[in-house]
């Protein structure tokens, strides 16, 4: 099987999740049941996943596709697939419940072999469906994005620009209890935020009062489908505000020299690697 015909198939699996997720609707939000990390899964999460997988399952193509849902779906072992059915279920949520401006989306990736590299790269793509945008991008070609709705297609345009941003923040979803933690972190003069779903510390002065005052306790993990889930949370917070007066130009030239400047800034501030 070349590799046009995995990009197209990768493609028209998006584009099918997306067409699970219109029909489904309001009913997408339904707790159905546990995945395998102990979380309760939507049946959205679960339904767009079955739709990605389906596509491979009846073009038989050879590949391993690892899950969120459905785990490990042996296939074959020439390709391998690592799929999200629904990234930011709490965003789905929020959109069904009314905040039009959230945003989740199926996410799947297609790498040759079954212990690939980053070289064995071939498709990935993200289809946005509150916007109803695939975007897209291939070893052989430019990343692009598709307006479903209008049938237009164009080049992504990619910033290279990196934006860290550093911040603690308290979720709530109770009304009156994130206003009392409002009331009292203003009190003790630490300039929160009020937001829909919690309370927010941004400033510097802010971040290091609060993680030398207050902090998370010690052992308790991020939760979530993020990039952090997982690690406790003290380990970011110490990091971000032993960050602030570092100056690009000192981590280094290259990429290397970069993350090889923040590693050892994490360990210089007490964290263990991941």
């Amino acid at each position: 099987m070349d590799l046009e015909e995995i990009n197209k198939l990768g493609r028209l699996a998006l584009e099918q999740s997306h067409s699970v997720y219109q029909k489904l609707g309001s009913s997408g939000i339904e707790k159905v049941q546990m995945n395998r990390f102990g979380e309760v899964a939507l049946r959205g999460d679960r339904e767009c996943e079955e739709a990605v997988i389906d596509i491979f399952k009846k073009n038989k193509v050879p590949i391993t596709i690892i899950s969120e849902e459905h785990g490990k779906v042996e296939l074959g072992n020439e390709f391998l697939g690592v799929l999200d059915g629904l990234d930011g279920t709490n965003k789905y949520i929020s959109f069904v419940d009314g905040n039009k401006n959230a945003r989740f989306g199926t996410m799947f990736a297609i790498l040759n072999g079954s212990n690939p590299r980053y070289s064995d790269y071939i498709f990935s793509g993200i289809m946005e469906h509150p916007t109803r945008k695939l975007i897209c991008t291939s070893q052989d070609k430019k990343s692009f994005v598709l307006d479903i709705e209008h049938c237009v297609e164009r080049a992504a345009k990619v910033s290279k620009r990196q934006n860290f941003d550093r911040n603690a923040r308290i979720f709530c979803e109770h009304t009156s209890l994130r206003k009392q933690y409002f009331e009292l972190l203003k009190k003790l003069e630490y300039s929160p935020t009020m937001l829909k779903d919690g309370v927010l510390l941004r400033k510097p002065e802010n971040l290091k009062k609060f993680s030398e005052e207050i902090g998370f306790v010690e052992g308790v993990k991020i939760s979530g489908n993020g990039l952090w889930r997982g690690i406790a949370k003290s380990q970011p917070l110490r990091f971000a505000t032993s960050s602030y007066g570092l100056k690009p130009k000192e981590l280094g030239k290259t990429k290397t020299d970069i993350h090889s400047s923040l590693v050892n800034l994490i360990l210089k501030s007490g964290h263990q690697m991941i």
